[in-house]
């Protein structure tokens, strides 16, 4: 996503609004040098940040939040669907929540 949005926008309105609203939020993330560092203000953000495993391909950012669910691509088709529906966002928690639990826990080492 950081391809698409500026960093300093995200953490200066996107991410300033969120934690002014003190919604905490969780992100799977795929290891890399710039995961590290997003991922070293986890805590100052009010998030929980996890590794996918290794080899796991998701091109697309998918947010979920209430009973909505939102899908941004930005590589090449730079879309965004937004879908409100309990089912949908049961479905998708669920399956965020299954990897949430085969992710790797960052240490201060990673």
């Amino acid at each position: 996503m950081l391809e698409y949005v500026h960093e300093p926008h995200l953490i200066k309105h996107i991410i300033a609004r969120r934690v002014e609203l003190g919604i905490k939020s969780r992100q799977l993330i795929v290891q890399c040098r710039e995961a590290n560092k997003i991922v070293a203000r986890d805590p100052n953000e009010l998030r929980e940040s996890r590794f996918m495993p290794e080899g796991t391909i998701i091109p697309a950012s998918v947010i979920i939040f209430a009973d909505n669910v939102a899908f941004i691509t930005t590589r090449k088709e730079n879309v965004t669907i937004s879908i409100m529906s309990g089912d949908i966002t049961i479905t998708y928690r669920s399956l965020f929540d299954l990897l949430w639990e085969t992710s790797k826990i960052p240490t201060a080492a990673s």
